[in-house]
């Protein structure tokens, strides 16, 4: 074996091989592989072929599937008889063809590919929009209006999900790193990002203007119609409406973040619990309205959020899958009996403390010693 890859390269065939398969069309490539020398040996073919098949399951360079079809049929890979894993030939086809497809950007060949293997269902049209937004050079203010609709980030981020597998394939090398990431960090809620701050900032500030433009027309069909008042009423409510978007659009991510900080589980910390706080201090303020300050309606109104801090902390808490429609009726009779609302809220609370405490117990204590002692 050495004697032969000594007389003839047979890695070194199966690379270029490769290389002429990833860049090639299949209208060039089937001519070339008839007239490549070394596979008219039938001494040098076998082994050719194997260290292609080898290199085709390590190397992250496409191939379509007609180059691919082209190479089976060459070196008698689809031969029942030829000894070759026909799952593993699919599985590298497979990977291939979705790789050469991201890289031309054919959406048509992808999204039925993608749809086959079941790992995505997306729209001819919405793909190709996906490849065009993440094939293009990195501009940063291009981007940030191709992202103004919150749709746009979810779809973008499950084809490139779908194209990881989850961190285990790579993305096409022509693909800007930058355009990635930037992509990548509108799903990221974990914590603020300056690109998920200035995309909501640009949509409250679009919101805001289209606001002023229908209040300004409204004004000024009131004025023409010599309704000082309607005006009057129709300006200032745009002016306020408007400024409320744009503040809203700047403070919605660190608002989100604070929110889920509030509502996720007891982080490690061994003062983590305190992000737990503002539900109880909200209950207890509600109970020294209503009963201390004789304050019913106010203190019925101040629970409400501390009602829904608890109440989210508790789906939170239970995943989504333990938690039941039937566990709102507790909260929905809080909204409007406090008593009920305040005890709820302090009850939760004081569970979460208590089995936190008691799992942070169990961690310090020492492992019980073994009864081998010598």
């Amino acid at each position: 074996m050495a004697e032969l890859e000594g007389a003839v390269h047979v890695s070194g065939h199966a690379h270029t091989i490769l290389r002429m398969a990833h860049l090639s069309s299949p209208e060039d490539f089937g001519p070339w592989l008839e007239a490549t020398p070394v596979l008219w040996s039938l001494r040098y073919k076998p082994l050719v072929g194997d260290a292609l098949l080898d290199e085709l399951a390590r190397s992250h360079n496409s191939v379509s599937a007609a180059n691919m079809g082209l190479l089976a049929r060459c070196f008698g890979w689809d031969d029942v008889h030829d000894g070759v894993d026909p799952d593993r030939l699919a599985s590298i086809q497979s990977r291939g063809h979705r790789r050469w497809a991201a890289e031309s950007g054919n959406a048509a060949e992808l999204s039925a590919l993608l749809e086959e293997e079941g790992s995505l269902r997306l729209g001819r049209v919405t793909l190709a929009r996906c490849l065009r937004y993440l094939s293009q050079p990195w501009h940063a203010r291009r981007s940030l209006w191709q992202a103004q609709l919150p749709e746009h980030i979810i779809e973008v981020n499950a084809l490139l999900d779908a194209l990881e597998r989850g961190g285990q394939e790579p993305l096409p090398a022509a693909w800007d790193r930058q355009q990635v990431q930037f992509w990548r960090s509108l799903a990221d809620v974990s914590r603020p990002n300056r690109w998920r701050c200035q995309v909501n900032a640009l949509r409250g500030g679009l919101l805001a203007a289209l606001t002023l433009a229908i209040a300004g027309g409204s004004t000024l069909m009131s004025l023409a119609q010599r309704d000082l008042r309607t005006a009057a009423a129709l300006g200032i409510g745009g002016v306020l409406l408007g400024v409320l978007l744009a503040l809203a659009g700047a403070l919605w991510v660190h608002v989100r973040w604070a929110l889920r900080q509030l509502t996720l589980d007891l982080p490690p910390s061994r003062w983590g619990w305190l992000l737990a706080l503002p539900a109880p201090l909200i209950a207890l303020a509600s109970l020294i309205l209503v009963h201390g300050l004789d304050l019913r309606l106010e203190g019925t109104l101040l629970l409400f959020p501390g009602l829904a801090l608890a109440t989210a902390r508790w789906i939170r808490r239970e995943d989504g899958r333990g938690f039941r429609p039937r566990n709102l009726i507790g909260p929905g009779i809080g909204m409007f009996v406090p008593e009920v609302g305040c005890a709820l809220v302090l009850l939760l609370w004081t569970t979460w403390f208590l089995r936190d405490r008691c799992r942070r117990l169990s961690i310090d204590l020492p492992p019980p010693a073994s009864g081998n002692t010598v």
